[in-house]
């Protein structure tokens, strides 16, 4: 009977083994879903982040642009100005030019008429 009963002991022994085994895999696998359910939470926070930095160039972008077309328009003023300023320089200098106007427009002193009154 002691053959049969250091069968057993084994049998058992086995037995038990293998359900600590089984145990170990099972919070194995419960460990490496929890790991796995914290990186997919991570590559989420990280693609979140990413789309928000699109997000952001997109805004600089659209930035720049604006900034572009606000230069052209200042160059396009500036260069209104210096046509006018260009306009009153030519209109000054006509205006400059001698003519035929009367003399006292020629910086010669007018004549003042003499009074009748005596004094």
């Amino acid at each position: 009977m002691s053959v049969i009963a250091n069968f057993k002991k084994r049998r058992e022994a086995e037995k038990q083994q293998q359900a600590e085994s089984a145990k170990g895999a099972e919070l194995n696998t419960d460990t490496l879903n929890t790991e796995l359910a914290k990186v997919t939470d991570a590559t989420d926070s990280v693609n979140d982040a990413a789309d928000s930095v699109t997000g952001a160039a997109d805004k600089v972008e659209q930035s720049a642009s604006a900034i572009d077309d606000s230069a052209n328009d200042l160059a396009y003023s500036a260069d209104s100005i210096a046509n006018a300023a260009n306009d009153i320089k030519e209109a000054t200098a006509k205006l400059k030019k001698p003519s035929a106007a009367p003399a006292s427009s020629h910086g010669e002193k007018a004549v003042k008429p003499k009074s009748n009154s005596k004094k």
